[in-house]
């Protein structure tokens, strides 16, 4: 579901609770085997900060937990019960921005929920959805030209807020064409753009861009010629390369 590089090394998480490192990307070791403590039921996502691996689950349970290492073996919790909300299951985006971590929560309860952290503690900036009970999850984060994105998985329409400071928040974007893109998106900076992917089950997934945060470019279509590529895995799925 997961994978990261920090100190020298890959990470691999599952959806079932397990974490692989790897030094060369031919040989992996099983560090974590239970979901770290035997009731986390998936890694959601990873995130480095501050010299620490960090690593958030999916609990449907009692609530996503976070946790971090330092050399990759010996891990803390760091976030328990979904920082107290058992319904925020799954912790399930993250960006640096401004010094500090960024989280963006799934609630498929009440509306999603974005965290901060300075490494020592963990607050909740955003929760009630920014103000929408359909926005159920804060699929995608980015931080791009001075400002942090957010996109929010919505079942009706996607939607982009961006901020200056994390704590203050506008919406950029409110649908996009076609109008059957919903749901899980992603986003990534890649050349001097920000990328968003946006989920289509009805003509594959769609992928946009923009240079100013506000005016979206359609580059990619229908699920890139096959309408069954209907979305990716929320943040997860894309990435930079060369």
């Amino acid at each position: 579901t997961a994978m990261i590089a920090f100190d020298g090394s890959m990470y691999a998480g599952s959806w079932d609770g397990h974490i692989w490192s790897s030094p060369d990307g031919l040989i992996w070791t099983d560090v974590i085997t239970n979901g770290f403590d035997g009731s986390n039921q998936g890694i959601a996502r990873f995130a480095v900060y501050k010299d620490m691996l960090y690593a958030s689950t999916a609990n449907f349970d009692t609530g996503t937990e976070i946790w971090r290492t330092s050399n990759g073996s010996d891990w803390d919790r760091f976030v328990d019960n979904g920082l107290g909300d058992s319904t925020n299951d799954q912790a399930i985006s993250s960006e640096t921005f401004d010094g500090y971590l960024y989280w963006g929560v799934s609630n498929k309860i009440t509306p999603a929920q974005l965290w901060r952290s300075d490494g020592i503690t963990a607050t909740a900036i955003i929760t009630d959805g920014f103000g929408d009970t359909e926005n159920f999850s804060i699929s995608s984060l980015a931080a791009f030209d001075n400002y942090l994105y957010a996109g929010v998985q919505n079942v009706n329409v996607v939607q982009v807020w961006r901020s200056a400071n994390g704590v203050d928040w506008d919406q950029v974007v409110d649908g996009l064409d076609p109008s059957f893109t919903s749901q899980m998106n992603a986003m990534e900076v890649y050349d001097g753009m920000l990328y968003l992917e946006a989920q289509d089950y009805t003509h594959g997934l769609q992928v946009y861009r923009t240079s100013n945060g506000t005016v979206c470019e359609h580059v990619g279509f229908n699920g890139f010629g096959y309408v069954n590529n209907g979305w990716s895995d929320y943040d997860n799925a894309m990435t930079t390369f060369k």
